[in-house]
């Protein structure tokens, strides 16, 4: 509606909606029985009517937004969940394992090789995980080091997917990836790559990074169960460069939702949580968004890293006691005027002003913790 409803010629009409929709902090008889969901609908109608008030040539439509505050329904998660999910008979599972052995030694290129190990991961029988699990790592490490192939993008995958192998062994593998400096990971293996010949692979090593923190998008029960993966998460949160902006990371916006859930567990009240975790988490974030702001001279410029910080403090600084100083940067974000972009250009306006209105707006919705 923001972003399409000039261009038909439907503006007042959808400036009412929007309006109407802020006016009421999104609450309809529709959002009522659903916890967060007035809140999304408030954000989204903002965003929206930012949107619809400054017009562009793009198409495009925002990718960037904050984690919803309801929970979305994923069929997915649905089906995993399933208490009583349909198995075949032990004969017929053992059948159609022995079958995907046989096929695994025949099949040299990685696209059917990874195919059969992503079906091992979901026929393996609970007694076998275990196995499966080291046989699948176990061309993992060669001389010490990361693979790098497609193939150890593919056995990772399938080997951290084996929800009944040891869930210490799934962590750590995807911790190791998580770790891995380049010095840490082997030379690409083109073996058995056959990616469309006109690109070619992409072999850059921080991929291992990235497939990794996807891994752990996942997983996110894993953060509540680890202290090591949290400690690591909580590290990774809060390193800077020398200017005391964000330290760039590999797989920043992959990890995300993990920090998020990080925050979530230290305020949860949860025996092995901390609230001084989350709130030197938070401490960071504000300080070098401030430091971000100090060093950027550029009106237009726009750092994706501080949106999303942005949006999270929204989330979580009241949750840490920490309103007055998410507040005070909001407002000062809130002050930084980005021009939109020149009327040819198929660039969405963004707009930290817009984040910060925005991520404002997310925490009023906050309800305090009580003591």
């Amino acid at each position: 509606m923001g972003v399409f409803s000039t261009k038909l010629g439907v503006t007042d009409e959808a400036r009412k909606v929007l309006e109407s929709v802020i006016a009421a902090r999104g609450e309809f008889p529709l959002t009522r029985s659903i916890p967060g969901a007035a809140r999304d609908l408030a954000v989204t109608a903002h965003i929206a009517l930012f949107d619809l008030d400054t017009p562009h040539d793009s198409n495009s439509i925002r990718t960037r937004l904050p984690s919803p505050a309801r929970k979305v329904f994923r069929p997915g998660e649905v089906w995993q969940a399933d208490p009583a999910p349909a198995r075949p008979d032990a004969k017929a599972v053992e059948a159609r394992m022995r079958d995907l052995e046989g096929e695994l030694r025949e099949l040299k290129f990685a696209h059917g090789r990874c195919h059969v190990l992503r079906e091992q991961a979901v026929w393996a029988p609970a007694g076998d995980a275990d196995r499966l699990f080291d046989s699948m790592v176990a061309p993992l490490s060669p001389g010490g080091k990361v693979a790098f192939s497609e193939e150890a993008f593919c056995r990772m995958r399938a080997a951290a997917g084996l929800r009944a192998a040891p869930v210490s062994k799934r962590v750590g593998l995807v911790l190791r990836w998580l770790r891995a400096d380049p010095a840490d990971i082997a030379e690409w293996d083109p073996t058995g790559d056959n990616s469309n010949g006109m690109v070619g692979p992409d072999t850059d090593k921080q991929r291992i990074n990235v497939v990794a923190a996807l891994v752990l998008s996942e997983n996110l029960e894993w953060i509540e169960r680890h202290a090591e993966l949290r400690a690591w998460l909580s590290e990774q949160a809060q390193k800077r460069d020398g200017t005391g902006r964000a330290a760039y990371i590999p797989a920043w916006e992959e990890l995300h939702l993990a920090y998020e859930r990080l925050l979530a567990f230290h305020a949860s009240g949860h025996p092995e949580a901390n609230v001084e975790v989350g709130r030197a988490i938070l401490r960071a974030w504000i300080e070098s968004a401030r430091a971000t702001l100090a060093v950027e001279r550029d009106p237009a410029s726009y750092d994706s890293v501080l949106t999303v910080r942005l949006f999270i403090l929204g989330d979580f600084a009241v949750r840490f006691g920490m309103r007055d100083e998410a507040q005070a940067l909001f407002d000062d974000v809130a002050k930084r005027v980005v021009p939109p972009p020149a009327k040819d250009s198929l660039t969405l306006h963004l707009s930290h002003a817009l984040d910060a209105t925005v991520a404002s707006l997310m925490m009023s919705f906050t309800v305090t913790p009580s003591k």
